[in-house]
């Protein structure tokens, strides 16, 4: 198992966050891709790929994926077939980028303005992955998906979709949004799980620190070591550096690796 900690939760003032993130024992820096002025995003350029590369190699820690807030904002279920061809295209060019980077996986968020509801858009989905799956495939990256679907309309989704490159991205605090237990949802969708974010969210369903809210973590871990889970656990905690050092010695007594 490795930890990493999704970007733009570190202050790096003199150090960048690559430093900082290994400092603090991170395994990876998971990078993130936002709809805003997105084509000054370093990873939308060959040069903002080397200078990652670069700065990842130097301290020893790795990118292992990408958290694609992107599609929260144009989302491929978006009613507006432009936004959603211009969805595909823009995931296309990120699959490169990606792998160019050296990473395994795209986080493809569904939330806000991208968020699942109706069947219509269960469908636009569908057709998405097909399109943008075999060059994802070519490339080595996985396009994880992270949605608001209940875990077996979600499961359901990915058997509809049919892609070994197709996987989910599981958060272990969303699912409290929408009543679900998350210990329960990861072994429901256990196969199709790539990687995970730790977070927790309280009774009014903010962020709080790790442990704080009601995410049972000594049964996600149990189902975790169940399912046989090795990959990536991803902090998406509050912001902070004293934040983040208090969150990741959670997770470690919890997991004990």
């Amino acid at each position: 198992m490795k930890y990493g900690l999704v970007a733009g939760r570190l202050k790096p003032a003199e150090k960048d966050e690559f430093q900082l993130a290994a400092e603090l024992g991170f395994d990876g820096l998971e990078l993130v891709f936002a709809a805003q002025n997105y084509q000054q995003n370093p990873l939308w350029t060959a040069a903002g790929v080397a200078d990652l590369k670069a700065k990842a190699a130097a301290v020893g820690v790795e990118i292992p994926s990408v958290c694609a807030v992107y599609y929260n904002e144009r989302g491929l279920a978006a009613p507006e077939q432009e936004v959603r061809e211009t969805g595909v295209e823009v995931l296309r060019q990120l699959i490169d980028r990606c792998a160019d980077v050296g990473m395994k996986n795209i986080l493809i968020a569904c939330f806000a303005k991208g968020e699942i509801k109706e069947p219509t858009q269960e469908n636009y989905i569908v057709e998405a992955m097909r399109r943008c799956a075999p060059k994802a495939q070519q490339r080595g990256i996985t396009l994880a998906l992270e949605t608001t679907l209940p875990a077996r309309r979600f499961r359901a989704l990915l058997a509809r979709i049919n892609h070994p490159f197709v996987r989910i991205y599981y958060d272990l605090a969303n699912p409290v949004i929408w009543g679900e237990n998350p210990a329960e949802g990861l072994e429901i969708l256990a196969d199709f799980v790539v990687q995970l974010h730790i977070k927790d969210r309280d009774a009014d369903k903010k962020v709080v620190p790790l442990g704080a809210g009601q995410v049972d973590y000594p049964a996600v871990v149990k189902t975790i070591r169940k399912i046989g889970y090795d990959g990536y656990l991803v902090l998406e905690t509050l912001a902070g550096d004293a934040q983040v050092r208090a969150d990741f010695k959670f997770i470690k007594d919890q997991t004990g690796v």
